[in-house]
Formats: structure tokens, C-alpha cells, sequence
């Protein structure tokens, strides 16, 4: 059984995957200024610990390098030679692998500034490019492997550790799970997004995966917006490296928070003082929307409101409701929209969390944060792929 807990961390993302042999994939590492503690403490709870009884994450995947999805690396990873662990009470984690994407060769600058979380993932990432470049992918604690090839040839030396967009990977920190693999959906080519955006962001340079999780899939794509997803549509059309079938999940985590922007060129506050209505990208909805029978959709932000907060986004909100899964049910039919952060009901945080196996998925307990007692919401026979 393959477990994924979704940590409630605000307008941010932190998502544990546990696979059957008890691998750990970590996907981002935001810790909120609010409850920290509480969330540092549930992480750590969650892993692994080694023979010396220091926890770690077999992989650590940084989606891309803004302070929700990276904040909170240097408290909660030790960092350098896992042989100068040095933390008495043993609450650094050790990253035995991490994934990261050529974002980690542009250097902070003007227009590339990077908050300190970043900073010092980057430079950790240099020191374990650098080991590699001597000793090859050497042991845990010093590994890396890079996502999609940097345009300026950064990667040329070190080909072995790079992948392909729309590559599969099938081993995770040397090992190989059965019916366990990641498909790399992305990040395009800066090059490639300028033709669909004026101007190429951080966000849309996040690593998009689609696991597949012993037959469950699971996609994640940090904060990537409509261009991205458009981008993956039009790949579908063309019919040569992607399928329709390889963007289908049975859980989805929101891109962006369930910001608007994830799915639409448009600019809410711009229509309005235009006295019209934003439009939806129907290119980015159709890439977002390969629903398998009864999937989940997961907003790891705050509670969403009828406001004009984004993120999350209301209207985007409403937007994923409509989506149907591939037996012509909406989301708003199935129910199975989620949000990490606090509702009307219980006015607390939460961390959503699903059981994969061969039988399909279902959602398990759901760990309320400073709350003793975990409640558990557990649906009859769990869901079976359509």
C-alpha cells in the first residue's frame, strides 16, 4: 500500500508520498510562519529514521525555488556531507536524493532573485553536482538527479542524471518499486513558454510529474500556469511525445494554490475595469481535466472563500467543480474536492490523506493540526479506477 499526505501548510505545498517498500518522496518543503512547529513535528512523525535514528526522505523534489514550496528547507534539512551530521536532537532530515530542475544553474540576479531557502538549496545542489562530476552518483545523502536538460548546456557533462521532458523514471534514490514510476510532464524550455508568455517565470518553470502509484495517479505540477498546461495540450494534439492518458489522475493537486491563473490568460481585476468577463484557457482545462472515474482534487492552500483572493482563486475553485471525470461526472457531483487549508466547520487546518493500492484509492484519516485525535473519514470499498 502506497500512503500520500498532503501537509496543510497555507497557500503552499508539501506532499509525502510513502511507496509499499516504505520509499519516501517528498514534493516541496514549505513550512508556514503559522503553526510551524506543529507541521515540522507531523512531517517527522511521517518518516523514516536510519540506523542512527536520524529521519530522511529517500527523494526530495523542489517543484521550483519560491519561498512556498522551498521556505523552510534549512530548518527542516541537514545540509552538506551526511557524514558531518552534527543536529544532537536528530530533527534535521537527511536527503538521500534530490530532484531539482535547471533552475538550479541560473544564479540569483536582479531579475532572478531567489529567497535564502533557495539560496542555500541551490548551493547544496551544486555540492552534490560537483560530487557527482568527480565520483558519480556516489551514496545517500549525496545524490541528485536533474530534471529536464538546461537550454545553455549546463547538463551536457552530466547526462547520466539528467532526464528528458517526458521521460519516465522508475528508480527512486537506486531503487526500483514495483509498478512505481514518474512521468516528467515538465518544466518546458524557457524558449517554448515565451511563445505562449511575454515573460518566463519561476512558476512556470516548475517540475510537473504524473506518478503512477501502483495504478493510482497522481500529478502534481507546483505552480505552473495556463501556458504550461496549454503547452501539454498542444503536445497531446500533436500525438508524438505525449498521450491524453499520460496527464489522467486519480488525484490532482491544484496548481498554484487554485489560482485563476493556472487556467486563464485572462486577468480578473483587468476584466473587470474592462466591464467584461474573464475567459477560460479550454487548451489548459482540457490538459487539467483527464479525470479518472470518482478522482480527487486537492487545493493545498487556505480556506477558499467567495472573495477576490488569489490564490486560492473562487472562481477557479467553481471552475474544477465543473470538470467531469471519464464517466461524464463533475467534480461538484463526486465531492471529492479537498482543501489542506481551514474550513467553516472545523476552523482548522488539515492534513489530507489518501491509501493507493491495486484496488484503487481512497482517502484515510485526516490529521487535524494541534488536534490529539486524528478523525477518520473513510468511504466503503474504497475508489476502483474507471
Amino acid at each position: 500500500m502506497t500512503t500520500i499526505k498532503h501537509f496543510p501548510v497555507g497557500n503552499g505545498d508539501m506532499t509525502l508520498i510513502k511507496l509499499k517498500d516504505k520509499t519516501t518522496i517528498l514534493v516541496d518543503n514549505h513550512l508556514p510562519s503559522d503553526g510551524k512547529e506543529d507541521i515540522k513535528a507531523l512531517l517527522i512523525d511521517s518518516l523514516e529514521k536510519n540506523s542512527s535514528q536520524i529521519p530522511f526522505v529517500d527523494v526530495l523534489i523542489l517543484t521550483h525555488p519560491h519561498q512556498d514550496h522551498v521556505g523552510g528547507f534549512h530548518e527542516l534539512f541537514h545540509i552538506g556531507d551526511p557524514d558531518e551530521y552534527n543536529d544532537e536532537e536528530k530533527q534535521k532530515i537527511i536527503a538521500n536524493e534530490i530532484w531539482v530542475s535547471p533552475l538550479v544553474f541560473k544564479r540569483a540576479s536582479k531579475h532572478n532573485p531567489l529567497v535564502d531557502d533557495a539560496k542555500a538549496f541551490n548551493t547544496e545542489a551544486r555540492r552534490r553536482i560537483d560530487l557527482y562530476k568527480k565520483a558519480g552518483l556516489g551514496k545517500e545523502g549525496n545524490r541528485i538527479q536533474i530534471i529536464t536538460e538546461d537550454e545553455d548546456g549546463k547538463t551536457k557533462a552530466i547526462t547520466k542524471i539528467t532526464h528528458d521532458q517526458f521521460s519516465t523514471i522508475s528508480i527512486f534514490n537506486g531503487k526500483a518499486i514495483d509498478k512505481c514510476a514518474a512521468k516528467i510532464l515538465g518544466p518546458f524550455p524557457a524558449s517554448k513558454i515565451e511563445e505562449e508568455e511575454e515573460e518566463q517565470s519561476k512558476n512556470n518553470s516548475s517540475i510537473i510529474i504524473n506518478f503512477d502509484l501502483e495504478g493510482c495517479r497522481l500529478l502534481i505540477g507546483g505552480d505552473s500556469e495556463f501556458a504550461v498546461w496549454k503547452l501539454l495540450w498542444k503536445e497531446v494534439n500533436k500525438g508524438r511525445t505525449i498521450k491524453s492518458s499520460d496527464l489522467e489522475y486519480d488525484i490532482l493537486l491544484t496548481p498554484h494554490h487554485t489560482s485563476w491563473h493556472s487556467l486563464s490568460a485572462d486577468s480578473i481585476s483587468k476584466c473587470k475595469e474592462e466591464d467584461r468577463e474573464p475567459e477560460i484557457d479550454s487548451d489548459a482545462c482540457n490538459a487539467l481535466g483527464q479525470m479518472r472515474k470518482n478522482a480527487y482534487m486537492v487545493s493545498s492552500s487556505d480556506a477558499i472563500k467567495d472573495d477576490d483572493n488569489d490564490p486560492p482563486s473562487y472562481r477557479a475553485y467553481n471552475e474544477y467543480l465543473t470538470f467531469k471525470d471519464s464517466q461524464g461526472v463533475k467534480m461538484k457531483d463526486i465531492g471529492h474536492f479537498r482543501v489542506t487549508g481551514k474550513d467553516e466547520k472545523t476552523k482548522k487546518p488539515a492534513m489530507i490523506c489518501f491509501e493507493t493500492s491495486p484496488n484503487g484509492v481512497r482517502e484515510s484519516e485526516k490529521k487535524h493540526v494541534n488536534d490529539s485525535t486524528p478523525r477518520i473519514s473513510i468511504p466503503s470499498g474504497g475508489i476502483r479506477h474507471g
